[in-house]
């Protein structure tokens, strides 16, 4: 039973990086929340629409068990959501 604390590594990693993926999907979803709240649906539109399929790709990955490709597309979700906040609130695009 050598491989028992090499699996039990393994399922840490995992955990690990699933949790810091479903933070940056909040972290995405809030974001997009307060731009529209700040009217990025007028003031950002592509960027606003941007961030949405990014999380949408982030969400569908997510449920295939696609850790990587959801932290991926995730962080992605994530910075369109902040451009589309800044363009709401008057910032450079």
């Amino acid at each position: 039973m050598r491989w028992k604390p090499y699996a039990a590594a393994a399922a840490a990693m995992v955990l690990l990086g699933g949790c810091s993926t479903l933070r940056t999907l909040e972290q995405a979803r809030t974001t997009l929340e307060m731009a529209r709240e700040a009217g990025a649906e007028a003031k950002a539109p592509y960027e606003l629409h941007k961030g949405q399929i990014f999380l949408e790709m982030a969400e569908h990955e997510k449920d295939e068990f696609d850790w990587r490709a959801a932290s991926e597309w995730a962080k992605v979700a994530l910075d369109s959501a902040r451009q589309a906040l800044e363009g709401a609130k008057g910032g450079s695009r």
